[in-house]
C-alpha cells in the first residue's frame, strides 16, 4: 500500500468524534486549550511531513497543510466508536515516515483519542482490570 494525504474530512471526523467523546483524555495528554480546527491542521501537517519523507522527490503534489475552520469540524461525518478507531489507524500509518512521529503532538493526540475510544467500547467498563490466577488446588478446605 503507497502512502497518501488524508483527506480534510477524514482529519475533521477523527478531531469532531474526540470533541464529543475524548475530550477529557485529550485535555489529560494537553490538549485542553488547542481548538479543534487547530488540530485538524496539526495532524495533516504530520500526514504532510511523512509524505515529504517517503516521496522528497515529489513531495510539492501534496501542496500546503489545509487550514481547517470550525465550520468544517462541526460538519464533519458523525464517526461511531469503531470507525474512529479505524480512522487514527490510517492517520497513523499515512504519517509515520518521518523520525520525529512518534514523540509528536500529533501521535500523542491520537493516543489520546484512541484510549477513549477503547473505553468507550460497548462491555469495557464491565470486563475485569486485572485477570487474577486461579487459586491453587487443595486450598481454602
Amino acid at each position: 500500500m503507497s502512502a497518501f494525504l488524508c483527506t480534510p474530512t477524514h482529519m475533521a471526523a477523527v478531531v469532531s468524534w474526540a470533541s464529543k467523546n475524548g475530550s477529557i483524555a485529550c485535555s489529560w495528554a494537553g490538549f485542553g486549550a488547542a481548538t479543534p480546527q487547530g488540530i485538524a491542521t496539526m495532524l495533516h501537517q504530520e500526514n504532510i511531513k511523512s509524505l515529504r519523507t517517503r516521496y522528497p522527490d515529489t513531495f510539492q503534489e501534496f501542496g500546503p497543510p489545509h487550514e481547517f475552520t470550525a465550520c468544517e469540524i462541526a460538519s464533519a461525518p458523525k464517526l461511531s466508536t469503531v470507525g474512529c478507531l479505524k480512522a487514527i489507524a490510517c492517520i497513523e500509518y499515512q504519517s509515520c515516515e518521518h523520525e520525529g512521529w512518534s514523540s509528536s503532538r500529533a501521535a500523542r493526540f491520537l493516543q489520546a483519542v484512541k484510549g477513549a475510544a477503547i473505553a468507550a467500547l460497548p462491555g469495557w467498563a464491565s470486563e475485569a482490570w486485572c485477570i487474577a490466577d486461579p487459586a491453587p488446588a487443595g486450598l481454602g478446605r
